[in-house]
């Protein structure tokens, strides 16, 4: 994935809690289907992965409120 697509999905997934909702659901959908196919070793690193983009999302939107509210 090119940085620019990055930066894009995390703009939506930072904008739109119901596409982030959306995402998160699915990719622990894919995660869980993984693990039904025994690709443990392949679900265990995407749910990793995951993990770490939740975090970022959810500190880049924590910094936005708290700008916002500083700001007003």
């Amino acid at each position: 994935m090119h940085t620019n697509e990055l930066t894009y999905t995390y703009e939506i997934l930072i904008e739109n809690s119901n596409k982030r909702d959306e995402f998160f659901r699915t990719m622990r959908m894919m995660i869980k289907d993984m693990m039904d196919d025994k690709e443990y070793e392949l679900a265990s690193t995407w749910k990793r992965n995951l993990k770490l983009i939740e975090e970022d999302i959810y500190s880049l939107i924590g910094d936005d409120f708290i700008q916002g509210r500083n700001a007003a």
